[in-house]
């Protein structure tokens, strides 16, 4: 399923900066009536999204996801109410795009689609307007340039609207923002409120002011705080380890003059990668609701349908009296069920219980393994209750609760329970599996520290002087902290995820890598990490960043001490390439491994990324992969499988890719007798150049391509391509 969304581009014709775009914009919507105020009494609200040297800027907001009717009003108000041009943009699955101009008076002033507009409009596909949208176009851009992206065949739409952006002068990344993508501490992004000023006139009760009066005037005595921003999050802080969330939800398609809700909660530990008060909790992995909580402590029993029904959401008219009358309800209920649920998971092993009961699949994924002692006994506990669950559904003849697949889940989950006490049992007593681990777990508890700081959720053990302890800075933090800053100028960004790569794109099909791994100290009071540099292009068969440095070790293997070692041309000094194979630190002292990382950070700089620098073409790559030893050869493929190569990452079909002459060079002399080789026989190099000329070679280049594409796609969850 593809994306949904909505947003305006705006058309700064004065040139302002952001602070005086956002003063003229809130001094005209006073104009029109309405106040700036906070969050939990706007009545509208809007997001901003500005980008340096661009002259449009985004709006959007997160009303706009019930429908494009309420966008489109607004685009035109927006227009006349700012004297300017504005464009609204609606994309459908991923599809189609949908882009309307409305000119200064707030009209619409033409209508065009980027992507598979038949599936929408038919045969009957609106067309643009030359002279509505060439005085727009960039001073390099032509109208011929316009209309072929336009009419461009794209696998995601978005990637026609950002070609799109580029010729008409907006951000290639603001054109596709919706607003689940807002980040409160990016400082290109600003959150608008407004209510009425209408003193005569009794202000509209929306459910989410409703919600924070009703549950925050409860929540807040038990030790729940209402985080800043525009989320109507309550949040809850147990030891500085345990997270619980408590937040509203509202249904679409509620009745006209009614509306429709639900509340949610969740709970993280510090350990987990997935905590983000950025995001909407609807769009979370553990969501828990009073429908959920019911079900799983009655699953013995025969539910009663109505009071399930009743579970699922609230609903009432849209007035105050109802709204805040049906809040009060939401609340009783929620203090049954949701509430008693969630306060009975206030440790990591309760944590650890709850992720296998709910959510056995994410306890790979959650940092927990060093926390919890007793892991078996809580996994064969789990997996017993999950069997008495499934065998108490067979005894009340629900659907689909069978006593043959109760064996077969029986069976398979004595092996996955088995199969993940050894994982857990391996790295606590591998020393390097243990250390990788550690140094993840740190990474994660301070990202998200950081985070609860930042919110004023953190709670510091005081003292007679109040003075909180400082922290030990961790591996990976010193890592993305100094290299990360260091490294931006030369285009190095650091991904989102769990492990510390940096990553620096060039011309969107090559992937240059730096990121570290633990290593064997010399002296057992030291700690020791050595930088690891690769190259990647989008043309070998998987890209995974999501997976750490050490299970991508079969490429992403070369030290500092390799690259120097390519660099010199006479025999390496041996002490040089020892000093630069890893870099010891003593761990109690955090100026020690700042000072070493420092080190680390010139030697990189000096051997890596200048070896790095010159494989700036994929001809270029090539030559890197044969100089580091990658894996980088052709071979004879069954082009009718779905993964043509048994080697995730070898860099092969780039000579397809790129036409290399040099390699069909090679291939002509060996059939014709010419040379010999040890690689390839005649008649195996026959059929390798059939790749590049014969017969195969469109289909060949078909699978290139989609490797391609869904590399990128891969990609694009964690760093821009």
């Amino acid at each position: 399923m593809g994306n949904f969304f909505t947003s305006t581009q705006i058309y700064d014709n004065e040139s302002l900066t952001k602070d005086q775009f956002i003063d003229k914009f809130c001094k005209k919507m006073a104009e029109d009536g309405y106040v700036t105020c906070d969050s939990d009494e706007s009545e509208l609200s809007y997001i901003l999204k500005f980008a340096d040297n661009c002259k449009w800027v985004t709006i959007t907001s997160e009303a706009y996801e019930q429908g494009n009717t309420l966008s489109q009003k607004d685009t035109g108000r927006i227009a006349k109410m700012l004297g300017t041009t504005c464009v609204n943009t609606v994309v459908i699955d991923s599809d189609c795009a949908i882009l309307e101009l409305y000119d200064k008076s707030g009209k619409k002033a033409d209508m065009f689609t980027i992507g598979r507009a038949d599936d929408y409009f038919g045969d009957d596909i609106p067309q643009p307007s030359e002279k509505a949208w060439k005085p727009f176009l960039c001073d390099n851009s032509t109208w011929e340039q316009f209309n072929e992206i336009r009419n461009g065949d794209y696998v995601f739409v978005e990637e026609g609207l950002s070609k799109f952006a580029s010729v008409i002068g907006m951000d290639v990344c603001n054109i596709t923002f919706a607003a689940e993508a807002a980040d409160e501490s990016d400082n290109n992004t600003v959150f608008l409120c407004f209510r009425q000023r209408n003193a005569n006139k009794e202000q509209k009760i929306t459910l989410k002011t409703a919600f924070l009066k009703v549950f925050g005037e409860a929540l807040e005595p038990l030790g729940y705080k209402k985080v800043k921003g525009i989320k109507p999050y309550f949040v809850r802080v147990i030891d500085n380890e345990i997270i619980h969330i408590i937040t509203i939800f509202q249904r679409k398609g509620a009745l006209r003059g009614e509306v429709e809700f639900n509340i949610l909660g969740d709970v993280f530990s510090v350990y987990s990668r997935y905590f983000d008060l950025n995001k909407k909790l609807e769009d979370g992995y553990l969501l828990l609701s009073n429908f959920r909580v019911y079900s799983y402590k009655l699953h013995e029993k025969d539910y009663d349908s109505d009071i399930q029904r009743k579970l699922s959401h609230f609903k009432c008219k849209d007035d105050n009296a109802s709204i805040i009358s049906e809040m009060k309800n939401a609340f009783d209920t929620c203090e049954k069920w949701l509430f008693s649920f969630i306060n009975s998971i206030n440790s990591i092993e309760r944590y650890f219980r709850f992720l296998m009961l709910w959510h056995f699949p994410l306890i790979e994924k959650e940092l927990l393994y060093l926390k919890v002692d007793n892991y078996a006994e809580l996994i064969n506990e789990v997996s017993n209750i999950r069997n008495e669950m499934y065998r108490k559904c067979i005894e009340l003849n629900r659907d689909g609760y069978t006593e043959e697949d109760y064996e077969k889940r029986i069976k398979r989950r004595e092996v996955v329970c088995s199969e993940l006490i050894a994982d857990i049992k391996e790295i606590r007593e591998n020393k390097e599996l243990y250390n990788e681990y550690k140094a993840d777990e740190e990474a994660v508890k301070e990202k998200n520290l950081e985070i609860l700081k930042a919110y004023g959720l953190y709670k510091t053990d005081t003292s007679s002087n109040s003075i909180e302890q400082p922290k030990k800075l961790t591996l990976n933090a010193a890592f993305k902290q100094i290299f990360g800053e260091a490294l931006e100028p030369y285009g190095f960004k650091a991904i989102k995820g769990r492990y510390p790569y940096l990553v620096r794109v060039i011309n969107n099909e090559i992937l240059h890598i730096i990121s570290l791994r633990t290593e064997q100290a010399d002296y057992p009071e030291d700690k020791a990490f050595s930088i690891l540099g690769g190259i990647a292009t989008v043309y070998r068969p998987i890209i995974d960043l999501e997976i750490s440095p050490m299970a991508n070790y079969n490429w992403l293997n070369n030290c500092v001490a390799d690259f120097y070692a390519k660099s010199v041309d006479a025999e390496p000094d041996h002490y040089i390439y020892s000093v630069l194979s890893k870099f010891n630190y003593f761990s109690e002292v955090p100026k020690s491994l700042s000072s070493v990382m420092e080190e680390a950070l010139e030697y990189t700089k000096k051997y890596m990324i200048t070896t790095m620098n010159e494989a700036d073409t994929l001809d270029k790559c090539i030559n890197f992969f044969h100089k580091f030893n990658y894996s980088c050869s052709t071979g004879i493929f069954d082009l009718d499988k779905e993964t043509i190569y048994d080697s995730p990452d070898n860099e092969g079909l780039l000579y397809i890719a790129t036409d290399n002459e040099a390699k069909k060079e090679q291939l002509r002399k060996i059939i014709s007798g010419e040379v010999e080789s040890f690689e390839y026989s005649k008649e195996y190099a026959e059929k390798v150049y059939d790749y590049f000329t014969g017969y195969k070679h469109d289909k060949i280049l078909e699978i290139i391509e989609d490797i391609k594409i869904n590399n990128i796609k891969r990609l694009e969850k964690y760093i821009k391509i």
